[in-house]
C-alpha cells in the first residue's frame, strides 16, 4: 500500500527540488568533463533525457541513483552524436554573433531592418534549439528529420511554444533577480520546464 504521505504537495515538491539540484550538477560536472565545448551538449542531452523521466513517466520510479546511472549513460552513449549537432549549433551561433559585430558600421539605413532580421533569426535559433533537445531524445530519425522536425515543432502548437517561450522567460528573469538559484536548479530548473510545457506538441506521450 501507498504511503499517504509519499502523495502530499509538499513532498513531491522537495522530491522534485531534490532531483533538480542534482540533475543541475550532474550537468555541471559532465559539462566541465568534456572541457565545456565538447561537454555541453552531451551533458544538456543527458539532461533532458533524465528530466523526460522526470516529467513525462511515472517520476516516483526516478530514484536519485537511477537519474545518475541514467545520465552517465546518456552522456556517454550520445558524445559523439550530440557533439556533431553541437558544432552546427556553435556555427550558426558564431555567424549571428558577427553579424551582429558588423551591425554598428552598416550605413543607417540599413541598420535597422538588418537589426530587427537580426533579431528575429537569433530568436528562432534560440526557439529551434529549445525544441531540438525534446526532439533529439523523443525521437529516433535520420540525421537532417531532427532539423526538420525542431524546424517544425514550434509551429505544431503555437500555444505550447508560447507557454514555452513565456516560462522560460519568466524564470531567467527569476535567475536575475535571485542569482543563487542558478547554483542549485538554474539549468535544470529550464530544461524541467521546456520538458513539461512542450508535452502537447509531441504526437504521443512517451509511456
Amino acid at each position: 500500500m501507498k504511503i499517504r504521505w509519499l502523495s502530499h504537495p509538499l513532498y513531491r515538491a522537495a522530491d522534485l527540488f531534490t532531483k533538480l539540484v542534482m540533475l543541475n550538477f550532474l550537468w555541471a560536472i559532465f559539462t566541465l568533463a568534456g572541457l565545456i565545448v565538447f561537454g555541453l551538449f552531451p551533458a544538456t542531452v543527458a539532461l533532458f533525457s533524465q528530466m523526460r523521466r522526470i516529467t513525462w513517466k511515472d517520476w516516483e520510479s526516478a530514484s536519485l541513483y537511477s537519474l545518475f546511472h541514467g545520465f552517465y549513460q546518456e552522456w556517454k552513449q550520445y558524445f559523439i552524436k550530440a557533439n556533431t549537432w553541437g558544432l552546427l549549433f556553435y556555427l550558426a551561433g558564431t555567424v549571428l554573433f558577427v553579424n551582429w559585430l558588423i551591425l554598428p558600421q552598416l550605413d543607417s539605413a540599413l541598420q535597422l531592418p538588418m537589426t530587427a532580421a537580426h533579431l528575429f533569426s537569433t530568436g528562432f535559433l534560440l526557439v529551434v534549439l529549445m525544441f531540438w533537445f525534446p526532439a533529439f531524445i523523443h525521437y529516433e530519425l535520420k540525421w537532417m528529420d531532427y532539423l526538420k522536425v525542431a524546424f517544425l515543432l514550434p509551429f505544431k502548437n503555437i500555444l505550447s511554444t508560447f507557454m514555452v517561450i513565456a516560462g522560460v522567460s519568466v524564470f531567467i528573469a527569476l535567475l536575475f533577480w535571485f542569482p543563487p538559484i542558478i547554483s542549485f536548479a538554474g539549468i535544470s530548473g529550464i530544461a524541467w520546464l521546456i520538458m513539461s510545457l512542450s508535452v502537447k506538441t509531441f504526437t504521443t506521450r512517451v509511456a
